[in-house]
Formats: C-alpha cells, structure tokens, sequence
C-alpha cells in the first residue's frame, strides 16, 4: 500500500481510540501496527512499534 494509504489508516485507527470510551488491547495493537506501517513507508525498511506494559508495586525499585 501507499505512505498515503497508511497515514489515513493510522489516522482511522487512532480516531478509534479517541471515540471509544474503553478501548481493549485489540484497539491499542491495531494503532501500533499502523504506526509500524507509517514508519515503515518513512523509514524504507521494516519497522515494528511495540510496548512495554508493567506495574510497578510499592516499594519495587526496579
């Protein structure tokens, strides 16, 4: 697909987000694999966005 087409994707998926008061991971996975398109098309090479979850407890110093 083209830069165009994923930007416009990208924007979709985030508009998504926006929209929906309780987005699920599902939501959150896709605009990341839109963003890896966008970067992607920039980039010239693949890319992949990803995230880190975590929970820090009390008293955890990591």
């Amino acid at each position: 697909m083209s830069p165009i087409v994923h930007k416009r994707i990208l924007g979709e998926r985030v508009q998504a987000i926006i929209k929906n008061n309780d987005p699920d991971f599902d939501d959150m996975i896709a605009v990341m694999d839109a963003l890896s398109d966008v970067f992607s098309d920039f980039l010239q090479m693949p890319v992949k966005v990803s995230a880190k979850i975590g929970l820090e407890l009390p008293g955890d110093s990591t």
